[in-house]
Protein backbone atom coordinates (compact mmCIF):
# COMPACT_ATOMS: atom_id res chain seq x y z
CA UNK A 1 0.00 0.00 0.00
CA UNK A 2 1.40 3.64 -1.15
CA UNK A 3 2.06 5.59 1.93
CA UNK A 4 0.61 8.94 2.56
CA UNK A 5 1.21 11.99 0.45
CA UNK A 6 4.36 13.90 0.93
CA UNK A 7 6.59 16.61 0.00
CA UNK A 8 9.50 15.78 -1.89
CA UNK A 9 12.76 17.05 -2.05
CA UNK A 10 15.30 15.44 -4.47
CA UNK A 11 19.26 17.07 -4.71
CA UNK A 12 21.05 16.07 -7.28
CA UNK A 13 24.91 16.55 -7.52
CA UNK A 14 26.92 16.42 -10.51
CA UNK A 15 29.90 13.99 -10.97
CA UNK A 16 30.36 12.61 -7.40
CA UNK A 17 32.31 10.04 -6.36
CA UNK A 18 31.34 7.82 -3.33
CA UNK A 19 34.32 7.78 -1.83
CA UNK A 20 33.66 12.33 -1.66
CA UNK A 21 31.56 11.61 0.88
CA UNK A 22 32.42 10.64 4.21
CA UNK A 23 29.37 8.42 5.09
CA UNK A 24 30.71 6.51 1.80
CA UNK A 25 34.00 6.02 3.15
CA UNK A 26 35.92 9.13 2.36
CA UNK A 27 38.77 9.71 5.37
CA UNK A 28 39.27 13.35 3.94
CA UNK A 29 37.06 14.75 1.63
CA UNK A 30 34.57 16.23 4.63
CA UNK A 31 30.53 15.82 4.07
CA UNK A 32 28.70 16.59 7.53
CA UNK A 33 25.67 17.27 6.15
CA UNK A 34 24.84 14.36 3.48
CA UNK A 35 26.38 12.37 6.62
CA UNK A 36 23.65 14.05 8.82
CA UNK A 37 21.32 12.80 6.07
CA UNK A 38 22.84 9.36 5.96
CA UNK A 39 22.26 9.37 9.82
CA UNK A 40 18.42 9.91 9.65
CA UNK A 41 17.62 7.84 6.11
CA UNK A 42 18.61 4.58 4.68
CA UNK A 43 22.13 4.77 3.06
CA UNK A 44 22.23 2.09 -0.47
CA UNK A 45 25.84 1.09 -0.59
CA UNK A 46 25.57 -0.65 -4.23
CA UNK A 47 23.67 1.68 -6.09
CA UNK A 48 24.59 2.32 -9.41
CA UNK A 49 24.09 5.25 -12.14
CA UNK A 50 22.53 4.00 -15.47
CA UNK A 51 24.83 5.87 -18.11
CA UNK A 52 28.08 7.85 -16.40
CA UNK A 53 27.11 10.63 -18.96
CA UNK A 54 24.97 13.90 -17.25
CA UNK A 55 21.76 14.01 -20.23
CA UNK A 56 21.42 10.41 -20.01
CA UNK A 57 21.45 10.03 -16.30
CA UNK A 58 19.08 13.02 -15.84
CA UNK A 59 16.29 11.76 -18.44
CA UNK A 60 16.78 8.67 -16.52
CA UNK A 61 15.20 9.82 -13.62
CA UNK A 62 12.51 11.54 -15.11
CA UNK A 63 11.44 8.50 -17.13
CA UNK A 64 12.39 5.44 -14.59
CA UNK A 65 13.65 3.91 -17.84
CA UNK A 66 17.14 3.47 -19.11
CA UNK A 67 18.73 5.42 -21.98
CA UNK A 68 18.19 3.01 -24.64
CA UNK A 69 14.63 3.15 -23.91
CA UNK A 70 14.31 6.46 -23.23
CA UNK A 71 16.30 7.69 -25.84
CA UNK A 72 19.30 10.30 -24.99
CA UNK A 73 21.93 8.30 -25.18
CA UNK A 74 24.43 10.99 -25.25
CA UNK A 75 24.55 14.40 -23.66
CA UNK A 76 21.89 16.86 -24.68
CA UNK A 77 24.16 19.17 -27.32
CA UNK A 78 24.19 19.66 -30.65
CA UNK A 79 28.06 19.91 -30.64
CA UNK A 80 27.92 15.81 -29.66
CA UNK A 81 28.46 13.19 -32.64
CA UNK A 82 25.34 11.08 -33.62
CA UNK A 83 25.48 7.52 -33.70
CA UNK A 84 24.31 5.86 -37.04
CA UNK A 85 20.77 4.13 -36.32
CA UNK A 86 22.07 0.54 -36.83
CA UNK A 87 23.61 1.71 -32.89
CA UNK A 88 20.41 4.19 -31.53
CA UNK A 89 17.30 3.52 -34.01
CA UNK A 90 14.60 5.76 -32.69
CA UNK A 91 17.41 7.08 -30.20
CA UNK A 92 19.76 9.84 -29.90
CA UNK A 93 17.35 12.62 -28.24
CA UNK A 94 18.81 15.94 -27.83
CA UNK A 95 15.66 17.24 -26.25
CA UNK A 96 13.85 15.80 -23.61
CA UNK A 97 10.13 14.43 -24.72
CA UNK A 98 7.42 15.68 -23.51
CA UNK A 99 5.00 12.86 -22.16
CA UNK A 100 2.47 11.91 -20.10
CA UNK A 101 4.51 9.19 -18.37
CA UNK A 102 7.29 11.41 -17.10
CA UNK A 103 7.90 12.18 -13.33
CA UNK A 104 6.93 15.84 -13.74
CA UNK A 105 3.58 15.03 -15.59
CA UNK A 106 2.54 12.65 -13.06
CA UNK A 107 3.10 14.32 -10.14
CA UNK A 108 1.59 17.25 -11.71
CA UNK A 109 -1.36 15.41 -12.07
CA UNK A 110 -1.36 14.41 -8.64
CA UNK A 111 -1.72 17.84 -7.84
CA UNK A 112 2.02 19.11 -6.55
CA UNK A 113 3.55 22.56 -7.07
CA UNK A 114 7.07 21.87 -9.23
CA UNK A 115 10.03 23.37 -8.46
CA UNK A 116 13.31 23.34 -9.95
CA UNK A 117 16.89 24.62 -9.60
CA UNK A 118 20.26 24.76 -10.99
CA UNK A 119 21.32 22.67 -13.85
CA UNK A 120 19.10 21.23 -16.82
CA UNK A 121 21.00 19.21 -19.10
CA UNK A 122 18.14 17.53 -20.98
CA UNK A 123 17.67 19.75 -23.71
CA UNK A 124 18.54 23.37 -25.13
CA UNK A 125 15.08 24.30 -25.87
CA UNK A 126 12.65 22.44 -24.51
CA UNK A 127 13.13 23.80 -20.46
CA UNK A 128 11.86 23.03 -16.84
CA UNK A 129 9.06 25.49 -17.23
CA UNK A 130 8.22 23.58 -20.36
CA UNK A 131 7.06 20.78 -18.07
CA UNK A 132 5.60 22.43 -15.62
CA UNK A 133 8.19 23.32 -13.17
CA UNK A 134 8.57 26.52 -11.67
CA UNK A 135 12.42 28.46 -10.95
CA UNK A 136 15.28 28.12 -12.82
CA UNK A 137 14.92 27.54 -16.51
CA UNK A 138 18.52 27.21 -17.89
CA UNK A 139 19.28 25.38 -21.37
CA UNK A 140 21.77 22.79 -21.70
CA UNK A 141 24.90 22.16 -19.80
CA UNK A 142 25.15 25.59 -18.52
CA UNK A 143 28.79 26.17 -18.05
CA UNK A 144 29.32 25.64 -14.12
CA UNK A 145 26.22 28.28 -13.70
CA UNK A 146 28.34 31.38 -14.28
CA UNK A 147 27.29 32.46 -17.51
CA UNK A 148 23.10 32.42 -16.85
CA UNK A 149 21.62 36.11 -16.41
CA UNK A 150 19.82 35.11 -13.44
CA UNK A 151 22.86 34.57 -11.30
CA UNK A 152 24.07 37.82 -12.99
CA UNK A 153 21.34 39.43 -11.54
CA UNK A 154 21.56 37.52 -8.37
CA UNK A 155 24.85 39.11 -7.76
CA UNK A 156 23.83 42.34 -8.69
CA UNK A 157 20.53 42.07 -6.55
CA UNK A 158 22.67 41.33 -3.86
CA UNK A 159 25.50 43.59 -4.16
CA UNK A 160 28.16 41.06 -4.92
CA UNK A 161 31.24 40.16 -6.69
CA UNK A 162 33.77 37.47 -7.27
CA UNK A 163 37.22 36.63 -9.09
CA UNK A 164 38.87 32.93 -9.80
CA UNK A 165 41.88 32.46 -9.31
CA UNK A 166 42.63 29.46 -11.72
CA UNK A 167 45.30 27.26 -12.01
CA UNK A 168 47.66 27.15 -15.13
CA UNK A 169 46.33 25.73 -17.56
CA UNK A 170 47.72 22.64 -19.04
CA UNK A 171 46.55 19.62 -21.23
CA UNK A 172 43.88 18.64 -18.76
CA UNK A 173 40.36 17.98 -20.36
CA UNK A 174 37.78 20.62 -19.14
CA UNK A 175 38.89 20.00 -15.28
CA UNK A 176 40.02 24.11 -14.92
CA UNK A 177 40.60 24.68 -10.93
CA UNK A 178 41.00 27.54 -8.82
CA UNK A 179 39.92 29.41 -5.88
CA UNK A 180 37.26 31.56 -5.89
CA UNK A 181 37.47 34.86 -4.99
CA UNK A 182 34.82 36.76 -2.90
CA UNK A 183 31.62 35.79 -0.29
CA UNK A 184 30.83 32.20 -0.44
CA UNK A 185 27.20 33.73 -0.61
CA UNK A 186 28.79 35.12 -4.08
CA UNK A 187 29.19 31.53 -5.02
CA UNK A 188 27.09 29.67 -7.72
CA UNK A 189 26.02 26.77 -4.97
CA UNK A 190 24.91 29.52 -2.61
CA UNK A 191 23.13 30.80 -5.44
CA UNK A 192 21.07 27.49 -5.98
CA UNK A 193 20.55 26.40 -2.21
CA UNK A 194 19.33 30.02 -1.86
CA UNK A 195 16.67 29.46 -5.38
CA UNK A 196 15.74 26.18 -3.29
CA UNK A 197 14.81 27.74 0.01
CA UNK A 198 12.91 30.33 -1.79
CA UNK A 199 10.92 27.16 -3.47
CA UNK A 200 10.49 25.81 -0.11
CA UNK A 201 9.40 29.12 1.46
CA UNK A 202 6.64 29.61 -1.20
CA UNK A 203 5.24 26.33 -1.49
CA UNK A 204 5.09 25.53 2.17
CA UNK A 205 2.32 28.26 2.36
CA UNK A 206 0.01 26.23 -0.06
CA UNK A 207 0.98 22.45 1.93
CA UNK A 208 0.04 24.43 5.67
CA UNK A 209 -3.13 26.19 4.03
CA UNK A 210 -4.39 23.91 1.22
CA UNK A 211 -2.21 20.52 1.82
CA UNK A 212 -1.08 20.91 -1.54
CA UNK A 213 2.54 18.86 -1.35
CA UNK A 214 5.24 20.22 -3.29
CA UNK A 215 8.18 18.62 -5.71
CA UNK A 216 11.58 20.11 -5.64
CA UNK A 217 14.36 19.08 -7.58
CA UNK A 218 17.61 21.09 -6.88
CA UNK A 219 20.72 20.26 -9.44
CA UNK A 220 24.24 21.67 -8.80
CA UNK A 221 26.52 22.12 -11.19
CA UNK A 222 29.27 20.16 -9.10
CA UNK A 223 31.61 18.55 -8.05
CA UNK A 224 31.69 18.54 -11.77
CA UNK A 225 34.41 20.68 -13.08
CA UNK A 226 35.08 23.59 -13.05
CA UNK A 227 36.73 23.33 -9.78
CA UNK A 228 35.82 26.53 -8.06
CA UNK A 229 35.81 27.05 -4.35
CA UNK A 230 36.57 29.87 -1.47
CA UNK A 231 39.59 30.14 -0.05
CA UNK A 232 38.26 28.46 3.40
CA UNK A 233 37.48 25.53 1.62
CA UNK A 234 40.51 24.83 -0.43
CA UNK A 235 42.67 25.45 2.89
CA UNK A 236 40.89 22.50 3.97
CA UNK A 237 42.93 20.41 1.52
CA UNK A 238 45.70 22.15 0.57
CA UNK A 239 48.02 20.02 3.04
CA UNK A 240 45.84 17.25 3.90
CA UNK A 241 47.26 13.73 3.16
CA UNK A 242 45.77 12.53 0.21
CA UNK A 243 47.17 9.23 -0.68
CA UNK A 244 47.46 8.26 -4.65
CA UNK A 245 44.24 6.29 -6.14
CA UNK A 246 44.86 2.28 -5.44
CA UNK A 247 44.52 1.82 -9.06
CA UNK A 248 46.70 5.12 -9.71
CA UNK A 249 49.50 3.02 -11.52
CA UNK A 250 47.35 0.39 -13.38
CA UNK A 251 49.49 0.29 -16.92
CA UNK A 252 45.88 -0.72 -18.14
CA UNK A 253 47.67 -4.04 -20.05
CA UNK A 254 45.04 -6.61 -20.76
CA UNK A 255 42.58 -3.78 -20.84
CA UNK A 256 40.45 -2.49 -23.79
CA UNK A 257 42.83 -0.35 -25.64
CA UNK A 258 40.70 2.24 -26.20
CA UNK A 259 41.32 3.09 -22.69
CA UNK A 260 45.10 3.64 -23.55
CA UNK A 261 44.22 5.68 -26.53
CA UNK A 262 41.99 8.26 -24.71
CA UNK A 263 44.52 9.51 -22.35
CA UNK A 264 46.06 12.26 -24.22
CA UNK A 265 49.90 12.67 -24.72
CA UNK A 266 49.85 15.72 -21.91
CA UNK A 267 48.59 13.11 -19.10
CA UNK A 268 50.02 10.37 -19.62
CA UNK A 269 52.96 9.51 -17.48
CA UNK A 270 51.76 12.13 -14.52
CA UNK A 271 52.89 11.70 -11.43
CA UNK A 272 50.73 11.99 -8.63
CA UNK A 273 51.43 15.42 -7.46
CA UNK A 274 50.18 16.75 -10.76
CA UNK A 275 46.23 14.88 -9.84
CA UNK A 276 46.46 15.60 -5.99
CA UNK A 277 46.57 18.88 -7.14
CA UNK A 278 43.29 19.40 -9.03
CA UNK A 279 41.79 16.96 -6.09
CA UNK A 280 42.18 19.32 -3.55
CA UNK A 281 39.77 21.71 -5.23
CA UNK A 282 37.46 18.94 -5.88
CA UNK A 283 37.06 18.12 -2.61
CA UNK A 284 36.82 21.79 -1.45
CA UNK A 285 33.98 22.33 -4.35
CA UNK A 286 32.44 18.67 -2.85
CA UNK A 287 32.22 20.71 0.89
CA UNK A 288 31.22 23.72 -0.11
CA UNK A 289 28.32 22.29 -1.79
CA UNK A 290 27.53 19.55 1.85
CA UNK A 291 27.72 22.95 3.14
CA UNK A 292 24.84 24.18 1.15
CA UNK A 293 22.72 21.23 1.53
CA UNK A 294 22.59 21.82 4.85
CA UNK A 295 21.57 24.55 4.43
CA UNK A 296 18.82 23.61 2.84
CA UNK A 297 18.29 20.66 5.42
CA UNK A 298 17.99 23.38 8.10
CA UNK A 299 15.83 25.59 6.23
CA UNK A 300 13.48 22.62 5.52
CA UNK A 301 13.04 21.79 9.09
CA UNK A 302 12.85 25.65 10.37
CA UNK A 303 9.88 25.79 7.94
CA UNK A 304 8.22 22.75 9.12
CA UNK A 305 8.58 21.13 6.80
CA UNK A 306 10.74 17.98 8.21
CA UNK A 307 8.06 15.65 9.14
CA UNK A 308 6.17 16.08 6.06
CA UNK A 309 8.80 15.89 3.01
CA UNK A 310 11.08 12.77 1.94
CA UNK A 311 14.44 14.25 0.92
CA UNK A 312 16.42 11.97 -1.96
CA UNK A 313 20.19 12.76 -2.21
CA UNK A 314 22.22 11.03 -5.26
CA UNK A 315 24.23 11.74 -8.04
CA UNK A 316 23.82 11.44 -11.79
CA UNK A 317 27.56 9.71 -12.00
CA UNK A 318 30.42 9.30 -10.64
CA UNK A 319 34.48 11.03 -11.48
CA UNK A 320 37.77 9.78 -12.99
CA UNK A 321 40.73 12.35 -12.03
CA UNK A 322 43.37 9.98 -12.66
CA UNK A 323 42.50 6.84 -11.98
CA UNK A 324 44.09 3.67 -13.81
CA UNK A 325 46.87 5.58 -14.87
CA UNK A 326 45.77 8.86 -15.86
CA UNK A 327 41.95 8.42 -17.06
CA UNK A 328 39.41 11.22 -16.38
CA UNK A 329 36.09 12.63 -16.94
CA UNK A 330 33.48 9.70 -17.99
CA UNK A 331 33.45 8.08 -21.48
CA UNK A 332 35.01 4.89 -22.51
CA UNK A 333 35.50 2.92 -19.35
CA UNK A 334 32.91 1.30 -16.94
CA UNK A 335 34.71 1.70 -13.89
CA UNK A 336 33.37 1.87 -9.88
CA UNK A 337 34.72 5.11 -9.72
CA UNK A 338 32.43 6.54 -12.75
CA UNK A 339 29.17 4.19 -12.25
CA UNK A 340 28.77 3.93 -7.90
CA UNK A 341 26.43 6.56 -7.01
CA UNK A 342 25.53 7.70 -4.09
CA UNK A 343 22.12 6.90 -2.79
CA UNK A 344 20.35 7.87 0.74
CA UNK A 345 16.65 8.36 1.14
CA UNK A 346 15.37 9.66 4.49
CA UNK A 347 11.67 9.29 4.51
CA UNK A 348 9.24 10.86 7.39
CA UNK A 349 7.91 6.74 8.23
CA UNK A 350 11.34 5.44 8.42
CA UNK A 351 11.20 4.58 12.28
CA UNK A 352 13.46 1.62 13.11
CA UNK A 353 15.58 2.04 9.29
CA UNK A 354 16.86 5.44 10.12
CA UNK A 355 20.83 5.47 10.10
CA UNK A 356 20.92 2.08 8.83
CA UNK A 357 22.64 0.83 5.57
CA UNK A 358 21.47 -1.43 2.55
CA UNK A 359 23.05 -3.52 0.30
CA UNK A 360 20.54 -4.32 -2.75
CA UNK A 361 21.51 -3.47 -5.99
CA UNK A 362 19.54 -0.21 -6.46
CA UNK A 363 19.59 2.02 -9.61
CA UNK A 364 19.48 5.63 -10.42
CA UNK A 365 16.57 4.22 -12.81
CA UNK A 366 14.21 3.75 -9.30
CA UNK A 367 14.11 6.82 -8.07
CA UNK A 368 11.36 8.22 -10.52
CA UNK A 369 9.07 5.34 -9.21
CA UNK A 370 10.28 6.09 -5.56
CA UNK A 371 9.07 9.28 -5.83
CA UNK A 372 5.86 8.87 -7.46
CA UNK A 373 4.74 5.99 -4.87
CA UNK A 374 5.68 8.91 -1.71
CA UNK A 375 3.80 10.65 -3.80
CA UNK A 376 0.54 8.39 -3.38
CA UNK A 377 1.29 7.42 -7.66
CA UNK A 378 1.55 4.22 -9.03
CA UNK A 379 4.02 4.11 -11.09
CA UNK A 380 3.23 3.70 -15.10
CA UNK A 381 4.02 0.44 -16.80
CA UNK A 382 6.63 2.04 -19.08
CA UNK A 383 8.73 2.16 -15.54
CA UNK A 384 11.66 0.28 -15.93
CA UNK A 385 13.29 0.74 -12.43
CA UNK A 386 11.58 -0.12 -9.46
CA UNK A 387 10.32 1.76 -6.05
CA UNK A 388 12.90 1.14 -3.77
CA UNK A 389 9.82 1.61 -1.09
CA UNK A 390 10.09 -2.10 -0.22
CA UNK A 391 13.41 -1.99 1.14
CA UNK A 392 12.31 1.19 3.20
CA UNK A 393 10.09 -0.74 5.40
CA UNK A 394 10.96 -2.64 8.75
CA UNK A 395 11.24 -5.51 7.10
CA UNK A 396 12.69 -5.44 4.01
CA UNK A 397 12.36 -8.41 0.92
CA UNK A 398 12.98 -11.42 0.67
CA UNK A 399 13.87 -11.19 -2.67
CA UNK A 400 15.09 -8.24 -4.90
CA UNK A 401 16.59 -7.77 -8.63
CA UNK A 402 19.72 -10.28 -8.57
CA UNK A 403 22.10 -7.96 -10.62
CA UNK A 404 21.68 -4.79 -12.04
CA UNK A 405 22.90 -2.98 -15.51
CA UNK A 406 24.15 -0.14 -16.95
CA UNK A 407 25.22 1.39 -20.48
CA UNK A 408 27.28 3.73 -22.40
CA UNK A 409 27.83 4.42 -26.23
CA UNK A 410 30.48 6.54 -25.91
CA UNK A 411 31.21 10.72 -25.99
CA UNK A 412 33.07 12.08 -28.21
CA UNK A 413 33.51 8.85 -29.94
CA UNK A 414 31.40 5.70 -30.27
CA UNK A 415 32.11 3.01 -28.08
CA UNK A 416 28.78 1.12 -27.27
CA UNK A 417 29.03 -0.62 -24.19
CA UNK A 418 27.03 -2.60 -21.16
CA UNK A 419 27.76 -4.03 -17.72
CA UNK A 420 25.93 -6.06 -15.41
CA UNK A 421 26.82 -6.30 -11.34
CA UNK A 422 26.22 -9.95 -9.99
CA UNK A 423 27.08 -11.14 -7.02
CA UNK A 424 30.64 -9.93 -6.15
CA UNK A 425 31.67 -9.54 -9.86
CA UNK A 426 31.45 -7.34 -12.56
CA UNK A 427 31.27 -7.94 -16.24
CA UNK A 428 31.45 -5.49 -19.14
CA UNK A 429 30.89 -5.88 -22.53
CA UNK A 430 32.94 -3.52 -24.71
CA UNK A 431 31.07 -3.89 -28.41
CA UNK A 432 34.17 -2.74 -30.18
CA UNK A 433 36.47 -4.14 -27.97
CA UNK A 434 38.08 -6.60 -25.51
CA UNK A 435 35.27 -7.55 -22.94
CA UNK A 436 36.35 -6.97 -19.06
CA UNK A 437 35.39 -9.10 -16.18
CA UNK A 438 36.28 -8.14 -12.57
CA UNK A 439 36.12 -9.72 -9.27
CA UNK A 440 34.89 -7.01 -6.85
CA UNK A 441 35.71 -8.73 -3.71
CA UNK A 442 39.35 -10.15 -4.53
CA UNK A 443 39.63 -6.94 -6.68
CA UNK A 444 37.99 -3.54 -5.76
CA UNK A 445 40.03 -1.53 -7.55
CA UNK A 446 39.50 -3.07 -10.83
CA UNK A 447 43.38 -3.92 -11.46
CA UNK A 448 43.00 -7.45 -12.82
CA UNK A 449 40.47 -7.90 -15.67
CA UNK A 450 40.36 -11.64 -15.77
CA UNK A 451 38.12 -12.24 -18.78
CA UNK A 452 40.05 -15.33 -20.15
CA UNK A 453 40.83 -16.30 -16.84
CA UNK A 454 39.37 -20.32 -17.12
CA UNK A 455 38.84 -20.28 -13.33
CA UNK A 456 35.90 -18.09 -14.01
CA UNK A 457 34.77 -19.06 -16.94
CA UNK A 458 31.28 -20.77 -15.58
CA UNK A 459 30.21 -16.75 -13.75
CA UNK A 460 31.14 -15.30 -17.20
CA UNK A 461 28.99 -17.53 -18.89
CA UNK A 462 26.06 -16.81 -16.75
CA UNK A 463 26.22 -12.96 -16.67
CA UNK A 464 26.73 -12.97 -20.25
CA UNK A 465 23.68 -14.79 -20.23
CA UNK A 466 22.28 -12.36 -17.84
CA UNK A 467 22.71 -9.54 -19.59
CA UNK A 468 21.75 -11.14 -23.30
CA UNK A 469 18.01 -11.86 -21.70
CA UNK A 470 18.05 -8.38 -20.04
CA UNK A 471 18.78 -6.74 -23.49
CA UNK A 472 16.28 -8.80 -25.30
CA UNK A 473 14.06 -8.29 -22.72
CA UNK A 474 14.65 -4.10 -22.91
CA UNK A 475 14.92 -3.99 -26.62
CA UNK A 476 18.33 -3.25 -26.68
CA UNK A 477 19.59 -3.35 -30.54
CA UNK A 478 23.00 -4.71 -28.77
CA UNK A 479 21.65 -8.03 -27.71
CA UNK A 480 22.54 -9.88 -31.30
CA UNK A 481 26.17 -8.24 -31.40
CA UNK A 482 26.56 -9.56 -27.84
CA UNK A 483 25.33 -13.29 -28.87
CA UNK A 484 27.80 -13.17 -31.93
CA UNK A 485 29.96 -12.51 -29.47
CA UNK A 486 29.98 -15.39 -27.29
CA UNK A 487 28.04 -18.08 -29.04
Amino acid sequence: MSPPKRNLLLILTDQHRTDAIGCYGSKVCKSPNIDRLASEGVTFDKAYTTCSLCSPARASIMTGQWPHTHGMVNNAEKACPSWPAAEAPGADMRELELRPDLLSEILKGAGFNLGYVGKWHMGEEVLPRDFGFEGDNFPGHGGGGFNYPEYAEYLKRRALSYEIRRLPRVPFYGHQAGVFEGPIEATVPHFLAENTNTLLERFSSDWRKHGKPFFIWCNFWGPHPPYYAPEEFVAMYRDADIPPWKNFEDSLEGKPAIQRDIIPVGRRHQPWSFWRERIVYYYAFATLIDHQIGRMLDHLKELGLEEDTEVIFSADHGESLGIHGGLSDKTCFMYEENYHIPLIVKDPALGSRRGTRDDHFVSLADIMPTLLEAAGSTPPETVQGRSLRPLLEETPPTRWREHLTAEARGFTRLYPQRMIRYDRYKYVYNADGLDEFYDLDSDPYELDNRISNPDYSPVIEEMQIRLFNWMTETKDVLASRLRCKWV
